[in-house]
């Protein structure tokens, strides 16, 4: 059991030390400063208990260690397999009083012979289950590794997401602040026009003066025809400075009742609205486990065997000019939405069909009778049963070399098959069964595998 703990000096003085000795016979709690005074007092008969001694062990500790409780420790909880006090055991709650008034209490002395031979019992149940236990460590190390990079990917991937969002977001706050500027250029004024405002009225008034005099002495033998020159290309700027200034207020008068403001897409606006609640995080229970992927299956006589070395592997191992189905050994569960990655490890025709399938029925199928909603590889086209019945139906896509994306939404029955940037959809998939995603392989050491995306 525990030591003693967390216990202040009895006396005044030093009633917010902590204490480092007890004696049972005077009820008395002792810190370093007065531990000295207490042993001067007392006889060899009392019962002194070293707190911090480590060797003690909660061996020779008769008081209760729950705070506020300075009772022995009488009684045993078999309830919570724990010493108790009779203040513990009271059935006045209060002041941590009655922590074990409802409990099934026994005195401390019945049960020692009971507890000496389960004390036996528990060594031979160590001693024996010893390299288990060091095996079962060993695991739960490994597992809570494997648990808490999981969780700091996940934190990673949020980071990552918001990171590109707010460069996104701020990247599209430069482009609108840049156009504020070029719209009002365009329809308003020159952006420098300011500047120019406030140095144009005194460089019309030294034009005007310099060009009055200029005349006055433009018959004058002795004047200076560089001088005068520069003089009038100064005056002639100033004169273009004027007529800025003039075609700036003529664009502000032909468009001072146009209003340019800030305007909003619908899906912009959802954007906004849900910024607050960006993100779902949720425990996903799915695995993208392939369903007896070891196994080999007896149908009409036949085999047909798929393996892998994985579980999320299958090998298609006998040639029978049929497609055999494979599907994951978990549906897929409502209001969420799944995204596994198909990779082709082994083919050279690409005679794959790869989607997701209600049931299992046919073992092995063909083109012309599909159960479930699919894209071939081969050509990227695609197939399906009811309701949709697709046969061939040509896509967007281009043919499957080696991996393609699946997205389904089970809230709205939308399958997706991206590939290079291009997506393929079919809509309104019922959801009144389980659904499985799923792949048929037709050629024989045609290898897939499926992972989470």
């Amino acid at each position: 059991m525990k030591n003693i703990t967390n216990k202040k000096c009895s006396f005044e003085e030093h009633k917010d030390i902590d204490a480092i000795s007890y004696c049972s016979k005077c009820d008395i709690y002792s810190c370093e400063k007065c531990k000295d005074y207490h042993n001067n007092l007392i006889n060899k008969n009392h019962n002194k208990i070293n707190l911090n001694n480590k060797e003690n062990n909660g061996e020779n500790i008769e008081l209760c260690f729950e705070l506020n409780h300075q009772e022995k420790l009488e009684y045993f909880c078999r309830t919570h397999n724990k010493l108790c006090c009779r203040a513990c055991i009271t059935k006045i709650k209060g002041l941590g009083n009655g922590q074990h008034s409802d409990c099934d209490i026994c005195f401390i002395k019945d049960i020692s012979n009971e507890r000496k031979k389960l004390l036996k019992q528990n060594i031979i149940y160590l001693q024996n289950n010893r390299n288990s236990f060091d095996s079962l460590i060993n695991k739960l190390k490994d597992a809570y590794q494997k648990i808490s990079d999981r969780k700091e990917l996940l934190k990673i991937k949020i980071q990552k997401l918001f990171t590109k969002i707010r460069n996104d977001i701020n990247k599209r706050e430069d482009q609108l602040l840049s156009l504020v500027e070029q719209v009002y250029e365009k329809y308003f004024f020159n952006k420098n026009i300011n500047k120019e405002i406030d140095k144009i009225e005194n460089k019309i008034n030294i034009s005007f003066n310099k060009g009055i005099i200029i005349l006055n002495e433009y018959n004058n033998d002795e004047i200076n025809f560089i001088s005068l020159v520069n003089d009038c290309a100064i005056i002639e700027d100033c004169i273009k400075e004027i007529n800025f200034l003039k075609e700036n207020y003529e664009r502000f008068e032909k468009n001072k009742k146009l209003i340019i403001d800030l305007k909003l897409k619908e899906e912009e606006i959802k954007f906004l609205n849900n910024i607050k609640s960006l993100g779902i995080i949720y425990p996903n229970n799915f695995f993208f486990k392939l369903r007896n992927s070891l196994d080999v299956y007896n149908y009409t006589n036949r085999k047909y065997i798929i393996i892998g070395d994985k579980e999320n592997v299958a090998k298609k191992m006998v040639e029978d000019n049929q497609f055999t189905l494979i599907r994951c050994e978990n549906s897929l569960e409502f209001n969420k939405i799944y995204k596994w990655k198909i990779s082709i490890l082994n083919s050279k025709l690409k005679l794959i069909l790869i989607g997701i399938t209600q049931d299992e029925e046919n073992l092995n199928l063909s083109l012309e009778n599909i159960n479930g909603w699919y894209l071939y590889c081969f050509n990227s086209t695609l197939y399906s049963g009811k309701p949709h019945n697709n046969k061939n139906k040509k896509t967007n896509l281009t043919k499957i070399n080696k991996d393609i994306i699946i997205s389904f939404d089970m809230n709205k029955g939308i399958l997706e098959f991206i590939s290079e940037d291009k997506k393929e959809c079919i809509y309104n998939i019922p959801l009144n069964k389980p659904l499985y995603p799923s792949i048929l392989i037709y050629d024989k050491y045609d290898t897939i595998e499926i992972n989470e995306y």
